[in-house]
């Protein structure tokens, strides 16, 4: 996923969760995008990776979980290279 994003040419940011900064972050969209996005594992962990696609209002328009999600995503918009 982060391969094919690199080469996209789309604008993004890649936020780490190992690191403290990215926990955080996430922490702060998850609210949003918890509804959205399939069911933790039987350990409690979240799928990864976790792809959000922002509108121009800067709210989450879609959560992505996978390669195939990502090109269906970007296949069925307005979004251009």
């Amino acid at each position: 996923v982060k391969e094919f994003l690199k080469t996209s040419g789309l604008l993004g940011q890649e936020i780490n969760l190992k690191e403290k900064e990215g926990l955080l972050e996430l922490r702060n969209y998850y609210a949003q995008v918890k509804d959205k996005m399939p069911p933790r594992d039987a350990h409690g962990n979240l799928p990864l990776p976790i792809v959000l696609f922002f509108n121009e209002q800067n709210n989450i328009e879609k959560v992505a979980n996978s390669l195939d999600d990502v090109q269906n995503i970007l296949g069925n918009s307005i979004i251009t290279k």
